[in-house]
């Protein structure tokens, strides 16, 4: 193994396998494809929380928020201080390790060879379980039946006005899975719909009842709403924010915005943007603790791979409801 004192980050993360780093902490991964997701083994996880993209050996935790490359997903396994240069060094020399990687010669060479795993019995259809795949399949909407009223009260009580409704698609409805709530397409970055959100209609929701429903195979963290129309406005910086209503009163605003549906990135979503050219970002989350907390984890995923800010609001402000003051400081 190599005695370089200092060690090639990118070369480290581009040439070792992330199913290696896995299979060497004893971790199982769920799931096929390029991205998979694994209980987190930061914080007490019974159902997999955690994704992880094999292409760009990123990771993200949706319940922590902990996240980042293949070296920071051993730094934390091995207790290391992330802060420390030396511990970075050391961490980015085991992941080395680990994988096989020669950082001296640039080559990979494993000591043995995967072991097949076996396979495992198939399970009756009554308990077999939906895989997750790496896609959210657009929706044949010839085959669904919803009519969608865009008259009710919650539209003017909430200050949503006619041309939001138009341009994004939105109606109460009375009758489906999402009877008693708005309805929020939700598309892909190719513009098809591949789910519908439902918002409680009234205020007063009860305790069992959450104010948000999104369909159980639909997979957010593969998508990024209000993508498909901010890619339509110029410009290489693009808004991030948490929810549906604070990216179409920015997007009406004519400024590119997306939510991330929630107070966490996934690596997928981190692509998504990548992909589509933008090069700056801005987070601009509830203020909250949560909405705080979750954005300084979001720049810090961001930053690996483009220029990112975040702006924190006052207590109880959200993006869709802060001043123009606050609206003037998102110009990059």
């Amino acid at each position: 193994m190599s005695k370089t004192a200092f060690i090639d980050f990118k070369a480290v993360k581009a040439n070792v396998d992330f199913l290696d780093v896995l299979s060497h902490y004893g971790i199982e991964p769920h799931g096929s494809g390029k991205q998979i997701k694994i209980n987190c083994p930061f914080h007490k996880d019974k159902t997999p929380s955690c994704g992880v993209n094999l292409d760009r050996n990123l990771w993200n935790c949706f319940s922590c928020n902990e996240g980042g490359h293949i070296i920071d997903f051993v730094l934390l396994m091995e207790g290391l201080n992330p802060d420390d240069a030396k511990d970075r060094q050391k961490a980015a020399h085991l992941t080395a390790q680990i994988g096989g990687y020669d950082p001296d010669t640039g080559t990979t060479q494993k000591a043995k060879p995967k072991a097949k795993a076996k396979p495992r019995k198939r399970a009756s259809k009554a308990k077999a379980k939906e895989v997750p795949t790496d896609h959210n399949p657009p929706l044949d909407l010839s085959k669904i039946k919803m009519e969608l009223e865009t008259d009710h009260p919650f539209f003017d009580s909430h200050g949503i006005t006619d041309d939001m409704i138009a341009t994004f698609g939105l109606g109460y409805t009375s009758t489906g899975i999402l009877k008693g709530r708005i309805v929020i397409p939700i598309h892909n970055a190719d513009g098809q719909i591949v789910a519908f959100a439902g918002r409680h209609a009234s205020e007063d929701v009860p305790d069992d009842v959450p104010r948000y429903k999104l369909p159980k195979a639909f997979q957010k963290g593969l998508e990024l709403f209000n993508l498909h129309r901010a890619t339509e406005l110029p410009g290489k910086h693009i808004t991030i924010v948490e929810g549906y209503w604070s990216a179409m009163r920015l997007h009406l605003l004519g400024i590119p915005c997306v939510a991330t549906m929630g107070t966490s990135i996934s690596p997928e979503q981190v692509e998504l943007l990548t992909t589509q050219g933008y090069r700056y970002a801005t987070v601009i989350f509830d203020g909250d603790d949560q909405g705080r907390t979750g954005a300084k984890h979001v720049v810090e995923l961001l930053s690996q791979h483009l220029y990112a800010r975040r702006f924190d609001l006052p207590d109880g402000i959200k993006p869709d409801t802060m001043s123009d003051d606050w609206l003037s400081r998102l110009s990059p």
